[in-house]
């Protein structure tokens, strides 16, 4: 179900949307939504859903629910200033796209997701990654140019599975020694 805003604005979304429990992929992005209608969370089939271009400030209660949830878009949630710490009990996630919002830190709990491929936490102000980085074994991805990180957790060089690293557009004066040997990842300066 695709609830394109960029083409009419949609402000509210029914809690009626608890009645397409079969729904796979949600798609309501482009819209002036501020809040999401807790019967979402019902919609316990749902492996795709994109939230992108809204005023989202956070999620609700029991998203957790969506245990099949393997993409999750939150880019361009300006208001989204934390990241709920629930989003680490969504244990399939495999892509989380948090991209161009208001973060400044990542819950410790993302290292939760031990299923998680890719996270996309680029143009945000991120200050520091969680500790726990290495739990991310099959992490492949992690964009995260664009922001103020001015250190990388020595643990970084663990995610054996990295395959893409973007640091460009930070403050990282250095990067731990297995990246420098291995050189996978992109630390160019650019201008913000």
């Amino acid at each position: 179900l695709v609830l394109d805003g960029h083409k009419c604005k949609i402000i509210h979304v029914s809690s009626k949307i608890r009645l397409l429990t079969n729904l796979r992929e949600l798609d309501i992005s482009g819209c002036l939504l501020t809040q999401l209608p807790d019967a979402i969370v019902y919609l316990e089939n749902l492996e795709i859903l994109s939230l992108k271009h809204n005023h989202l400030s956070t999620l609700p209660d029991g998203i957790e629910r969506l245990t099949h949830l393997k993409e999750l878009d939150l880019s361009y949630n300006h208001e989204m200033r934390v990241l709920p710490k629930v989003v680490g009990k969504l244990k399939n996630l495999h892509k989380l796209k948090i991209d161009h919002d208001n973060l400044d830190s990542l819950p410790d709990e993302i290292c939760d997701l031990e299923h998680l491929h890719e996270i996309q936490a680029h143009h945000n102000h991120l200050r520091q990654l969680p500790k726990a980085l290495e739990r991310l074994g099959q992490l492949e991805i992690l964009d995260i140019h664009n922001n103020e990180l001015r250190t990388l957790p020595h643990n970084i060089t663990r995610l054996s599975a990295l395959k893409y690293l973007n640091i460009q557009g930070n403050y990282i004066e250095s990067v731990p020694d297995g990246f420098k040997k291995n050189r996978r990842y992109n630390n160019k300066r650019s201008s913000r």
